[in-house]
């Protein structure tokens, strides 16, 4: 079995200490990419319970409307903001704009997917604090 001292020296740019900006955007698009897919599966396990007859629906709903799930509605949403501002500077780069200045490019679409999250959060947040949702 191969040491880590020995992988680290053998490849030094693929060790994760010496990852650069670009790719740990990478491995994190990666990683939301990941969480998207998990929660896409689960909300298809959740509707699927609606043929299972309404109690069992409504029993599995209603936790939609707790502080817990309110906050991972919040972390789904930053974490679909991010994966799609990302895309869109991918996007960018494949039309070859703004390739020399990737971490300019990088700042303004995650400012701008912060501006969008602040926007949106401002509308969810009073209930995960505690206040009734309907």
């Amino acid at each position: 079995m191969i040491k880590a001292e020995k992988l680290r020296a053998r490849y030094p740019d693929t060790w994760p200490t010496n990852y650069k900006l670009g790719m740990w955007i990478w491995v994190f698009h990666r990683v939301t990419g990941l969480f998207i897919l998990g929660y896409l599966l689960f909300h298809l396990i959740e509707v699927m319970l609606s043929h299972f007859g309404p109690d069992i629906f409504d029993k599995f709903f209603g936790w939609g409307y707790t502080w817990w799930m309110q906050s991972l509605d919040l972390l789904l949403m930053a974490v679909l903001l991010f994966h799609s501002m990302n895309g869109l500077r991918v996007i960018l780069f494949d039309l070859g704009i703004g390739i020399r200045k990737h971490k300019i490019v990088f700042a303004s679409v995650m400012l701008l997917g912060l501006a969008t999250y602040c926007f949106l959060a401002n509308d969810i947040l009073p209930y995960v604090i505690g206040r009734e949702l309907f």
